[in-house]
């Protein structure tokens, strides 16, 4: 599967309510485990819904080290959830989600 890459958004879009809004579940099927969240079919369904990253410290809302936020569009609405970091990099061509 070929990475992609995405662009860094700003943390004030990681709000509450659009954690809320939607869930990984209704973009990729199975459990949140590495090996299913980076398997060919859900890797390249997050890649098509993904429109940006947050470091996961950085998140105003349910702030998680070791994670990154990742907003998607998906089924006409924004909304966000984690990903652990060796997930983000396995998908997506980012080098500084450290930052």
């Amino acid at each position: 599967m070929r990475r992609v890459k995405i662009q860094r958004i700003d943390s004030s879009n990681f709000s509450y309510r659009n954690w809320e809004a939607g869930t990984i579940h209704e973009i990729i099927d199975g459990p949140c485990r590495y090996w299913n969240i980076t398997a060919e079919e859900n890797g390249k369904r997050l890649q098509k819904a993904v429109v940006g990253w947050c470091v996961g410290s950085q998140l105003p809302h349910k702030p998680k080290e070791d994670e990154v936020g990742i907003m998607c569009f998906h089924g006409g609405r924004h909304f966000w959830f984690h990903i652990r970091k060796n997930e983000f990099d396995k998908l997506f061509k980012e080098a500084n989600h450290e930052d």
